[in-house]
């Protein structure tokens, strides 16, 4: 019998997307990282599967972003079900090489690239009682796969819109991956109604569990010394997941704000020699790198580089204001709520609005800014960053913000555990 024609474009993508993968490793990186992680895949499920002989959940997520919308309810699994032993796969370096020693989870790898033979065999060694995918990584083998072998398979965080291939009349084929869903979770009650109006009734409204996260961050928020050292009663802005383009406005904005404002950059590529690149960007200021100086020394610095990975939500909390990369490219806008959970207000470059539903959100509600030019930043910390009654208000705003948006967590695993 003749395979559907979606089946087939879909099969010699997965195969042209893995040929050239397999082609450009010896040159790049990231796709170095990915052919070789998926090699070792295998042998460390089977060891998991091996070993550890609880019921087991499978989550998957496509990088670093989609983890913290799964993360709340791993968390949860842990401590409702600690018997329970929790794999966690990610398409992504980006996600595996920051995350790939996350306690929470008793085996974590990249997920094997989709095929029936594949999903088969990931689903017979696992033999997990319940799936999770967040947000849009779909993958048709696998999710057809939990499907056939009657496995609970759940879509957190999902977001659709009727320009997808989805929607399309010729998109039949990945139509039908979303019916493999037991239910899917969806972020707004306008991704759910075009769920509905496309058959599938098995989708809800829950949130984004993002939200529940950040919080949760927020609320237990440690001391960092050296930071306290450094922000000493200033005023300080800090730069989240930065690209150049905004540490060259931050740059020119420092020069005018010099002794009133000091600045955290936080860069998206934590390398040396990125580090090194902001260093001689700001060269006239006394600049020092987070993980190479002490309390006394930080706090006479001007700027701080934070050039360590895992500080930077809790960092937020010494920030007046934050300057979120992504917004100058095609790059993507990284994690601004952080610190809007944090009281923090955000600028962002002009572009990538529309693909991030949580950036479009804060700008309507205030608490978020364009930023196309120093200019911009500059009138604004004159008018708001540096009037204590306006910084209060809008500091207030931005929990509100986090905190009207709560309880997607919840809404899951109450639904989870009646479906």
């Amino acid at each position: 019998m003749m395979k559907p024609v979606g089946k087939l474009l879909y099969v010699f993508g997965l195969w042209l997307y893995k040929t050239t993968l397999t082609l450009v490793s010896p040159f790049h990186a990231k796709a170095a990282k990915m052919i070789a992680g998926r090699r070792i895949a295998f042998k460390a499920i089977h060891a998991f599967a091996e070993k550890d002989k609880r019921e087991k959940i499978w989550f998957h997520c496509a990088s670093l972003g989609e983890f913290e919308q799964v993360r709340p309810l791993i968390e949860r699994y842990k401590t409702e079900r600690p018997e329970l032993a929790i794999l966690l796969t990610f398409f992504s370096p980006s996600g595996y090489e920051v995350r790939k020693n996350y306690a929470l989870a008793d085996c974590v790898t990249y997920l094997p690239f989709d095929s029936a033979k594949n999903a088969k065999r990931l689903i017979n060694e696992v033999k997990p009682i319940q799936v999770f995918f967040a947000k849009y990584d779909l993958w048709y083998f696998y999710l057809r796969e939990v499907h056939n072998q009657k496995i609970k398979t759940y879509l957190i965080a999902a977001n659709f819109r009727k320009d997808q291939l989805y929607f399309k009349t010729y998109g039949k084929f990945f139509h039908q991956i979303l019916h493999y869903f037991t239910c899917i979770f969806s972020q707004f009650d306008a991704s759910t109604e075009l769920l509905h109006q496309h058959g599938i009734s098995t989708a809800l409204t829950s949130g984004d569990t993002r939200y529940d996260r950040v919080a949760a961050i927020a609320g237990n928020s440690e001391p960092i010394p050296v930071l306290e050292q450094f922000k000493e009663q200033k005023t300080v802005g800090l730069l989240g997941s930065s690209y150049t383009n905004e540490e060259t406005i931050a740059l020119e904005v420092a020069r005018q704000f010099r002794g009133k404002v000091k600045w955290i950059i936080a860069p998206h590529q934590v390398t040396d020699e990125r580090i090194h690149q902001i260093q001689n960007a700001f060269k006239e200021f006394k600049t020092v790198r987070f993980s190479e100086t002490d309390e006394g020394e930080s706090a006479t610095a001007e700027i701080l580089i934070l050039d360590t990975i895992g500080h930077l939500g809790n960092a937020y909390q010494y920030a007046d204001f934050a300057m979120v990369g992504g917004g100058f490219g095609n790059q993507g806008i990284h994690n601004m709520l952080e610190p809007l959970a944090q009281g923090a207000p955000v600028w962002v470059g002009p572009k990538n609005h529309e693909k991030f539903p949580e950036t479009k959100l804060a700008l309507q509600y205030g608490v978020a800014q364009i930023l196309n030019d120093a200019e911009e930043l500059t009138n604004w910390i004159e008018k708001v960053v540096l009037n204590e009654q306006e910084r209060a208000g809008l500091k207030s705003n931005c929990f509100a913000f986090i905190h009207k948006r709560e309880g997607a967590t919840e809404a899951i695993w109450k639904q989870i555990n009646t479906v």
